[in-house]
């Protein structure tokens, strides 16, 4: 079952009011960026040749034009918002959890008396300190793991 182009809006605005809901505004913010930009393409459009105007013969330039490629943008279509949305999430969720797991695997082999570790913020900004414990978050690893469930699903009706 394919998702509409309808059903992807309401999905992404849904999605998006979620997130910003979870104080992840910062997320929707660069994914509203993201798509504020286009999706970069090409385009083949004809082009004069280079002959001086006052020397050039109207129906021969007209018909003997060059077909070039120029960069240019287009529009994302809803379903690919939607990817774009949904891309955002794994790097912004899943990413950082399966890095700290990594970290925590690391320390635990070469640091067998590590307590934690925290990672101070340079940037500026709302978003905390990341702070990793050696004890492992059942819970939210648990959310993380639904969450690329639920993402893998939804992909799979885009």
């Amino acid at each position: 079952m394919s998702l509409s182009d309808n059903e992807c809006l309401q999905a992404f605005a849904f999605i998006e009011q979620l997130l910003n809901d979870s104080g992840l505004r910062w997320v929707t913010s660069q994914v509203a960026e993201e798509i504020r930009f286009g999706k970069m393409t090409t385009r083949r459009v004809n082009a004069p040749l280079d002959v001086p105007e006052d020397i050039a013969i109207p129906a021969l330039s007209d018909s003997h034009r060059r077909r070039v490629q120029i960069p240019a943008t287009r529009e994302h279509t809803p379903r690919e918002r939607l990817e774009i949305l949904c891309t955002a999430m794994e790097q912004a969720v899943i990413a950082p959890s399966e890095m700290q797991m990594a970290i925590r695997s690391r320390l635990d082999r070469v640091l067998p008396e590590w307590d934690g570790l925290r990672l101070v913020r340079t940037d500026a900004g709302e978003r905390p300190d990341v702070e990793i414990t050696r004890t492992l978050d059942e819970q939210n690893q648990d959310n993380v793991a639904r969450l690329r469930e639920l993402l893998n699903t939804l992909r799979g009706a885009i």
